[in-house]
Formats: C-alpha cells, structure tokens, sequence
C-alpha cells in the first residue's frame, strides 16, 4: 500500500521533466502541422483529410443548457451559406427528428469555426441530433458526421421537465472507471441523478446516506456536495491509496424531492496512481484576459449572466486568476488518456458589475462588488484523443473537465441575491501543445445556469481559457489564503419584521463555507432550548431551516429565538473563523387579548356579530394565480369567449332604474391564459394548516371542455409554506386546452336577517370538515371566499323622482367559510417573463383578523358615545411620528403612514349641509366637539393597515422614456377597520361611534385593445434620479360591506360602498435588502375621493353623505419578495 504526502502549494516541475510531458502529449495529438504559424491543429492538408476537429456539445454530451449554441470548428473555412445548406440540427434523431431552425454566425477570427444559434431555447429532457453531410470546405469536403447530445431538466416546473425518469436513480457517475474515464488517485466522485436531491435526506459520514470507506472499511473524510440532481463526494486527502479498494455507499435513505427513495447501491473502485515513481506534474497556469475564444470567438474568462431579469450580455464579469496549478497524470503512463485536475480552493476573481442593470437597461442602485468563484471540489477530467478526426494526427486533444464552483460577492445585497453553488460545470476543449516551450493550453467552453434573485435562472457562455507560463521555474507563486469568512449581513436581523413565516435564518458571508464545519457549530434556541434544525450550504450562505419553521410571538408566550455559532466555520481553504456570532430575535408579536371598556353597541339580527369581543376572522385568498382571488357567480361563464364569471357577492347592475340609480355591474373575471411551464400560485392571508390541503380531495385540479365539464384530472406536486401554496403539474399545460383548479370551502349558510329588511347574510356554520370539504386555518376555521357578503337591490316602496334603487350590503360574518373558490385558464405557449410573488410586509394586523388592536383614548366621545373603547396590553403598530399634513383643515397635526397602511381623512362639504340630512359627515378616530360639527383632533387614528399579495412578471421589454415593463395581477388589498364617528343629526348634532369593518380593494384588470378589461396592471420600472422606482395607474373597486352595519346609519340604509371605482396613481422606490429580497413601495402621487352616499330604504332619497379622502401620498404599501434561500 503507498501512501503519498504532496503538498499542492510550492511543486513545480523542471524544465527539462515539463518539456518531457509536452511531448508525449505531442506524440497523442497537438499542433504538429506544416503551417508556418499556430493554426491551433487545423492544418492537415488538402481533399479527403477535411473534417470536423471540435464540437461543443461533444458527441454523446449530456446535461447541455437548454440556451446553448451548437459550436463547430473544422479543419480548413467554412462558408456560412455551406454551413447552412449542409448541416442540419434536429430535435430527436435525423430520420424521424424536427429540424431545429438556426442562425449560423460566424466566429471572429477564427473562419474554420461556426456557431449555430438555435431560433429559439432547446427543450428540455430531450436528445438532439447534428448532422454534418457533404459540406465544402474551403480546402475540401469534410468527413460526414452525426453528433447527438442530451439537454438537462429544467431546474423548476413541471415534473417531467424537471426528472429524467420516474425513478430515482443514478443516471451518470464520473469517472465510471472506464479506459475513457479512470479512477485516479486524485480523482473526486460525481452523481447525476434523474431526479433532484431532497437536501434534508444528504448527508455524509458513518450512519448517514453517503459514505466513502477506505479497504478496511472505515470511513474517509470526504466533503459532500448538493445542487438540484447532482452530488460531489471529494475525499479530504490530497491523494487516495492508488491500489487499495474503496467503496462508495449511498443509502436507500436517500430521497429526491418528489419523495421517490434511492435504490441502496455500493460503487466499488480501485484508484490509480497519477504519477507512479515520479514526482507530480504541476503546471502553473493563468487565465487570460483581452482576447477572444479561438472556439467561440467571444472574450475570453467573462461570464455573462443573462436572462429577462438582467437582460442580455449587459452584466458581466471578466474571470481574473495569475496562478492556477493544473496537475497532470503521468503522461509515459496515461497516453491516450491523461487524467488532469484543478484543485480544490482555487479562486476565480472577477471584475466587480457596475451598475447591475435590471433587464439589461435599469440601474438598480448598486453593484456586485468584486466577485469571487472558488473551486469547491478538485475540478477533475482528462485529455483524450480527438474523436472527430481519426486520421489526422495533428488535430489536438479534446479535454473535458468537471468543475464545482461557489460564487460570493462584496457586496452584501449582491451576494444575498447571487451567492450559490453551481456543480457540474462541464467544459470541453481543445489542449494545445507547445513542444517547444513545454506548455499546455487550454481553450474550452460550457454553459453556466446561476439562479437570479432566487426567482429566475439565468444562462451564459463561458469561454474557458487558461493558459501556462512559458518558464515554469520562474512563474509566480500562488497568493496562499490566510483569511477566514467574514459575515456580512444576516436574515431575519434586524428585519424580522419584513420575515415571512417558513423563511429560513440565512447567513451570508464573504466567501463559500464548507458545510461539514457548521455541524456542530451551530446551536437554535427556542426559549432557552435547542430546537432541531437542517444545517445547508450555498455559495457563501449558512442556511438554517428550523423543524416546523419560525413562529410568531403570541402575546402571553413569546418566542425568542437565539441563534448561536462558535468559532470555527471554514473556508474551502480551511481558515476557521475566529470570532462567536450569538443573536437573538423574535418575529412579530401576536395580539391575543382584548379588555373591553365602553363597548361598541351592536344588534341583535342575523347580520350583526360581537365585535366586542377580540375577532378571530378567517381566513382569506389574497392572490390567486391564475385567476382572481374570489369564489365566481357561474351565471355568466363563458369559457368560449374567456369569460370565467364575477365575483359572488359584487354589485350585480342596475339598468332598469333611473339615471342615478343605473351603474355597471362588477366587471367579468377573464380565462387568464398560463404558459405551460408555470406553477398554479395561491397566497393566503395566513398560515393554512397543511393537513387540511389535500391534493383530490381540498384541493383539484382539472382539464375541462369549453362547456365546464371536468374531463380528467390533473396530477402534479402541491406544496404548502405557511401561507402560500403552489401546484407544479406533473406535466405541462397544454396550449389552447381549458383547466379549472377549485379550493374547497364550507361552513357556511345564507340566513335571512330578522329586521324587517330581510336581508341576506352569509353566518357561519359548524357543518364542515378541514380536510375533506374544506381548507381551514390552524384555529380550524375554513376559508372564507365571498369576502363581499352579499350585495341586494331592491325597490323602494315610495320611491323618489330621481332615483327608485336600493342598495343593501351584508358582510358575513367573520368567521364564516364560504362556497369553493374555482378558478379557471387556458393553456399558452412558454414565456420569458420572470414571476415574482410579493407580500406586504411588515403587517400590522399580524393576527390577520382585519381590526387594528390599537388603544384609541378617542374611541368614546365627550358625550359617552362609543366607537368601541378596548384595551391592549400588547398592542399592534400605528403611524410614524414624522409629521406629514396637505390639509391641515382636515388632517391638523398629521403624520406620515406607516408601511402598509393609509390615511383616511373626512371633509367637510357643502352638500352635508342639506337638509333632510341624518347623517351630515363623520370624522375617522375620534369624534365630535359636544353638540358641533367641530371634529376632535387625534392624527394617529385615522389610518387602515393594509394586507395584500401580489403576483407579479418581470417582462424583457424596455421602452425609452417609460422604463422596464412589469406587469401585475389584480389581487386584493384589505384595510383593517376603522373607528368612525357619524354626524348624526336629531335636532341636535351628536358623534354616533361605529366602526368600517374590514374593506376590500380589488385591483381591476386593464382595458385591452377590444375594449374589454382582460389585460393585467401595466407598471414600469426606471431611473428617476439615481433611484429605481416602479410606477403604476391602478383601477380598483373599493367594497365596505360592513360600514352600515357597524359603522355610520344602520344596516337598514342603502349605500354606495358597494365596488365602488377608484383610480390610483402609485409610485415609490424598488431597493434591496441585505439579503438579497426585493422591496417594493407605493406611494399614491394623487388625491383619491370616496363619497359616502347613504339612502333611506323607504324612499331611496339621500339620507346621509361622508365625504371621504385620501391624500396623496397617504397610502403607503410596501411589499417584499419571497426568501431567495
């Protein structure tokens, strides 16, 4: 048994062992042509000697980027209009394939070469066939050649775009121990599997899934590595045993993550030795910088990174290294196929990106700083024989060689946004001998896929190139890293409450960390106990995922969390941080109890509820994607005509009234159309508990005819975090077919209220089961759908010349279900734009019951009139203390809102002033001066706190003078009650307290070129002096379905608080977070006007009016995305 101790750092070969090497090489293939000059192997004469030298992607390659070029070079020019006519790419085999429509292009400098660029994107999971037949070249006509290659799985999406196979199952393993693939002494060991890796289920050493045990079986120190459906194990030591048997075990406790187990297998290998009797052969190599690939003709070592979310070779990094050591197997040995490895811990620095630009056009406000790829495994691969041109001994080897690479950046944002692993970076080449100088040098080229803010991934073209010094015993030295990570920033920090519930902790530091080190070094505490939580690693984030996730803090039993990490997290380079990181934090805190001191006065009909007590509402849809968020009233679908139905409970139309009386109804839900790739999306207003979403049973999905009917059902992935859910069918939706997917609710009916208006109301009811007809909440409550209540119109019994319509509108009650919300589209051809899921946070209304616990000292009035006078030991936020007032009439002492929410002022206007008036204005939050119309000052109580989600696409289409276009589907936004003071008129004037309830704004869909609202928000991001700003013009119903009933007149008054049309101009800055999210705020730059119309049920005539508004800038929504880790 031999055991070798070499140390990386510090071996270089003499110039007479290099020169040695460079000729055996030589001898296997390299530039030994006649040509004066270097013409990099392509020089091997005349007529029937013409061929095909290199190919990216190789013949037989696998795992190809779905956005790669097909790369050729041949042995003498080729003519772009030759190469057109006589090579053919096609999408399966060439006898019964589809031609793939390219662009030949030529490549600069270099005219043996061409690239064909594919039209559009390759499909993924799918063989494609090069046929090279009777091409002219500029010296002859070439070998014909047939080439196939195999793309990868799509990262996301539908199952089978995203597994190779139903099983789970090793689908390619390097090296495999072939004469083409041999395992070396130095070799480290890759998987691809046909499925993605469950993380949680990966983990090394004795006991656990994966373990590399040495020929008396014990276990070898190894590190593990993880992205999607590929795994690296790379032994600890510098060599392995050569002549000794290892084996490698992976468990059947191995899971992918659509749950399928790993069939337990054992891969038993023998290394061999690199460099039997010699010392190794090290050549000290550089990347180049200033010119192009001899094979792509594009700059060499940039990595571009381009997709709809950066936009197309506009952010770019140039790859720096002057040392990076290659070491080479022993060529007198290994000479057809020579083994070669990069090692582990060689950094790639690149150039900083300055200004990042958002699609290409947008600055967003910083850079990456410098950015760094470390090699996380020894890069191991081999020189082969060129395969293309067996009879030319000049052609030059082709290398493939695997890489794992970890990319950080400088700056903090950045890094939180693009830090992550990227394995199995395969590139392939051409080696180019220099006998002369006894150097190799490499030209080779691969695709990288890094995933964009968490939301998209990206793709570009990397055109390797490293080149060895010229005199090896006098190149530099490596640069030997001392210095360990340094944290940069932390998630939840200071922001815990911008923290979405089942966000992980995530620590980003400076450089990649080696998992293995942060096992026994990181602690959680809940309350002073270590809870259990899964340690991973991406790039140079430490994520930290606790079982069950992270909870709020109710109000008697707070949860505070500690998060401790001792000294000793390491780099690849193995520098131990020094220092202790111990944090504390806790997420927002939940009311959970209420004193009542004055209560509100409440009666005793079906379509009252006590609100005195503290409400716990149920809960909601916020966004659905497709769709809208609502249950549809079915009488006028028209899938034919991509109409899904309205809104249950909105305004039904009056047109058979008076001139006053008539208005439109809501407007129609349209059959959205949803590219065949993208998941269904749901965003609820709070935590669903996960045993009561059942795919088939609470939860289905369903391709339907043109008439409705369900014609099978659709299978798929349902997923379930907190308060999103998201459905990845198992296959992709099918252009033109129509589907519905429906969210089971129950527990509810509609009674009549006991007044003598008889008026519908939705009450709840016990006759429901979460899980079987229902989705509930963790307190068990089922979903509520009909948000609206019920909206009626009636006649008055004497109505009045100029208007004949009564408009009633009973919220139900708060925790009432409601009937099953579907919602319906259509299936459409992929799409570029990059969907981004937006919530508002902070929230203030954390116990999502829609009322804002809030001691109000105004909420009883001078004359013991109560709007609901509560008390809260706990209470939830208000306003800012910064002044803000544009009416200091109606607003004195002002002050700014608070993130999510708005402020609602009351004027005071001439027509209150009419007579008959009972109700002549109101003021929010506090009420009246005794006996006046005189209104009480309290700034800090006239604001709604506001709750929403948002689907939103990043599209690829920049327009000069307006910016970005983003385009939003209409969701919903809900405002916590409000206290509210009528101006009650009785002979004298008295404050009449109440409260709004909940209100509901829908956003409405754009009117398209037919004149129909079908088409999504249009909004635009651009540079408004240096910041990134989205702007929008939003149409929205605004409902208040409770504000008779418990707010001003009595539920026996008509209103006109029913989709009642607003329109608002929003703008406000885009910025990010430290780690890496999105935050998105939205000012209205315009005044909103909401007049409150009250009407006497009787004889339909005015009987009250409020005069409402909300100022510019009074409305304050922020949202953030979703966690990138």
């Amino acid at each position: 048994m031999k055991t070798r101790m070499i140390k990386r750092k510090g071996t270089l070969l003499s110039s007479v062992a290099m020169l040695s090497t460079a000729m055996l090489l030589t001898a296997c293939g390299g530039d030994g042509g006649d040509s004066p000059v270097d013409d990099f192997g392509s020089n091997p004469g005349e007529g029937d000697n013409q061929a095909l030298l290199y190919a990216y992607p190789d013949n037989g390659q696998g795992e190809i980027s779905t956005a790669a070029p097909v790369v050729l070079r041949f042995s003498s020019a080729v003519n772009l209009g030759q190469a057109q006519n006589s090579i053919t790419l096609y999408e399966g085999d060439a006898e019964t394939g589809t031609v793939v429509n390219t662009t030949p292009e030529s490549v600069a400098k270099e005219p043996n070469n061409v690239l064909l660029q594919p039209d559009e994107d390759l499909k993924p999971n799918q063989t494609y066939t090069v046929v090279i037949d009777d091409l002219r070249l500029r010296k002859g006509v070439a070998k014909d050649q047939t080439l196939t290659f195999t793309t990868r799985p799509l990262n996301e999406g539908p199952k089978n775009l995203v597994v190779k196979e139903d099983t789970f199952e090793v689908s390619r393993r390097m090296p495999d121990g072939s004469e083409m693939e041999p395992v070396m002494d130095f070799s480290s060991f890759r998987f691809q599997f046909t499925q993605p890796i469950d993380r949680a289920t990966a983990n090394y050493g004795d006991g656990n899934t994966v373990l590399l045990r040495d020929g008396a079986g014990d276990p070898v120190d190894a590190t593990l590595l993880i992205d999607g459906a590929y795994m690296t194990v790379d032994p600890d030591a510098e060599y392995l045993n050569a002549g000794e048997t290892y084996t490698l075990d992976i468990t059947a406790d191995l899971a992918s993550t659509y749950g399928q187990t790993f069939g337990a297998k054992s891969y038993t290998f023998t290394p061999k030795d690199s460099s039997p009797g010699r010392e190794p052969a090290i050549l000290v190599q550089k990347l180049t910088q200033g010119t192009t690939s001899r094979l792509t003709g594009k700059p060499v070592n940039e990595v571009p990174v381009n997709g709809t979310l950066l936009g197309e070779n506009d952010n770019i990094t140039q790859a720096s290294a002057e040392v990076v050591r290659a070491e080479l197997a022993d060529v007198t040995t290994y000479t057809d196929v020579t083994p070669i490895r990069l090692p582990k811990g060689t950094v790639l620095n690149g150039a900083e990106i300055n200004p990042i630009l958002i699609g290409g056009e947008v600055p967003a406000g910083f850079g990456s700083g410098d950015v760094t790829m470390t090699v996380l495994s020894d890069a191991s691969g081999y020189l082969v024989p060129n395969p293309y041109a067996e009879n030319n001994p000049d052609a030059l080897r082709i290398v493939h060689l695997m890489m794992d690479v970890g990319i950080a950046t400088s700056e903090a944002r950045a890094n939180g946004a693009f830090t992550q692993d990227l394995l199995h970076i395969e590139l392939v080449g051409l080696a180019e001998v220099d006998p002369k100088a006894g150097v190799l040098n490499l030209d080779a080229v691969s695709m990288v896929e890094p995933n964009i803010l968490g939301q998209e991934y990206g793709y570009g073209m990397l055109s390797f190139q490293l080149q060895s010094y010229k005199d090896q015993n006098n190149s530099p030295g490596a640069i030997e890293d001392i210095t360990p990570p340094t944290l940069q920033s932390w998630t939840p920090g200071e922001n815990s409450n911008l923290q979405n519930l089942g966000d992980p902790i995530v620590l980003n530091f400076d450089e990649p960390i080696v998992e293995e080190s942060a096992k026994n070094i990181v602690q959680l505490y809940l309350n002073g106990s270590e809870i259990d939580a899964s340690i991973q690693t991406s790039g140079a984030a430490l994520i930290i995922r606790p079982e069950g996730g992270l909870m709020y803090s109710p109000e008697t039993s707070e949860n505070v969390y500690r998060l401790v990490v001792e000294p000793g997290l390491t780099d690849v380079a193995g520098n131990a941080t020094g220092y202790l990181i111990d944090e504390e934090f806790e997420l927002p805190r939940v009311v959970t109890q209420k004193a009542v001191d004055n209560p509100l006065p409440v009666g005793g009909t079906a379509a009252y509820q006590d609100i005195n007590v503290l409400v716990d509402h149920a809960p909601i849809v916020l966004a659905a994607y497709p769709g809208f968020p609502c249950a549809l009233n079915e009488d006028e679908r028209n899938l034919g005509q991509l109409w899904a139905g309205r809104c249950a409970g909105g305004f039904p139309g009056i047109t058979d009234g008076t001139a006053l009386d008539n208005k439109d109804r809501d407007d129609l839900v349209p059959v959205a159309e949803m590219p065949m790739e993208r998941p269904i999306i749901v965003l609820f207003s709070e935590e669903i508990d996960p045993d009561s979403v059942i795919e088939g049973q609470t939860f289905n999905v369903y391709r339907i005819d043109e008439n409705g009917n369900e014609v099978e059902a659709v299978d798929g992935s349902l997923d379930l975090s907190a308060r999103k859910l998201t459905f990845n069918p198992d296959k992709p939706w099918v252009k033109g077919q129509y589907y519905k997917y429906t969210i089971s609710s129950s527990g509810y009916d509609v009674v009549t209220t006991e007044d003598s208006n008889e008026l519908p109301v939705i009450v709840a009811s016990n006759d429901y089961s979460c899980g079987v007809d229902a989705i509930c909440d963790l307190a068990g409550q089922p979903l509520q759908t009909q948000v609206l209540g019920i909206t009626t119109v009636r006649d008055a019994p004497n109505p009045q010349p100029d208007r004949e319509k009564v408009v009633f509108v009973t919220g139900p009650h708060m925790e009432a279900g409601g009937p099953s919300l579907a919602q319906y589209f259509i299936g459409s051809e992929p799409s570029n734009n990059v969907v981004q899921m937006l919530s508002t946070k902070p929230v203030s209304d954390t116990n999502a019951n829609f009322f804002s616990e809030r001691n109000n000292p105004f909420a009883t009035s001078l004359m013991g009139q109560s709007s609901g006078d509560y008390s809260f030991d706990l209470e939830e936020y208000g306003p800012t203390d910064e002044p803000q007032s544009n009416y200091p009439d109606y607003d004195p002492n002002g002050v700014k809102p608070s993130k999510n929410s708005a402020k609602l002022l009351s004027r005071f206007d001439e027509r209150s002033q009419e007579p008959g008036l009972v109700v002549r204005g109101a003021n929010l939050g506090c009420s009246y001066q005794p006996l006046s119309n005189i209104p009480q000052v309290c700034p800090e109580q006239k604001f709604t706190y506001l709750t929403s989600g948002i689907v939103a696409e990043v599209t690829d289409e920049y327009i000069d003078g307006r910016g970005l276009k983003v385009i939003m589907w209409p969701s919903q936004v809900v405002g916590t009650s409000v206290p509210i003071f009528g101006l009650g008129d009785f002979g004298v004037l008295v404050g009449v307290g109440g409260q709004t309830g909940p209100q509901y704004l829908r956003m409405r869909y754009e009117t398209g070129a037919g004149g129909d609202r079908r088409e999504p928000i249009t909004a635009w991001l651009s540079d408004n002096s240096g910041s990134l700003t989205l702007s929008a013009e939003v149409d929205l119903y605004l409902t208040a379905p409770y504000i008779t009933t418990y707010g001003v007149g009595s539920i026996a008054n008509g209103y006109n608080l029913s989709s009642y049309p607003i329109t608002m101009s929003l703008s406000g800055d885009v910025s990010f977070l430290d780690d890496g999210r999105m935050a998105v705020e939205q000012f209205n730059v315009a005044p909103v006007d909401i007049e409150v119309f009250l009407f006497s049920r009787e004889t339909a005539e005015l009987g009250g009016y409020v005069d409402l508004l909300i100022p510019e800038y009074g409305s304050r929504l922020n949202f953030v995305s979703e966690s990138i880790k």
